[in-house]
Formats: C-alpha cells, structure tokens, sequence
C-alpha cells in the first residue's frame, strides 16, 4: 500500500513537470504553456500537443 502511494505522489509530480530536450532544464508545465512550449533556458522549442496548437491558433 505503501509503494502504491508512492507510485500516485510520482505521477502527479511527474504531471507537473517537463524536463527540455536541449538542455535538460526542468520546467513547470504551466510556465511552458504560457511560454508557448519554449524553454526558458534555453529557447528550444519543445513538442506541442494538438490542444495546446489549436488554443494558439484560436
């Protein structure tokens, strides 16, 4: 039961953040929305899921 928690704590934590494929920054996935999924650090343009494009477009 124990380990079962653990595993509920790392998913929601692991929703929370998303780790940049340039430069390995981890960055706060509602900054990297506001951001328009580009990395702070570095600029990199990260990977943008359909509903995320389509809210830009509209």
């Amino acid at each position: 039961d124990n380990q079962n928690k653990k595993n509920i704590d790392y998913v929601k934590i692991n929703r929370l953040w998303v780790q940049c494929d340039n430069c390995e920054s981890l960055l706060y996935i509602r900054f990297l929305r506001e951001n328009k999924s580009v990395c702070e650090e570095c600029g990199y343009y990260l990977q943008m899921n359909s509903s995320d494009r389509i809210e830009l477009i509209i």
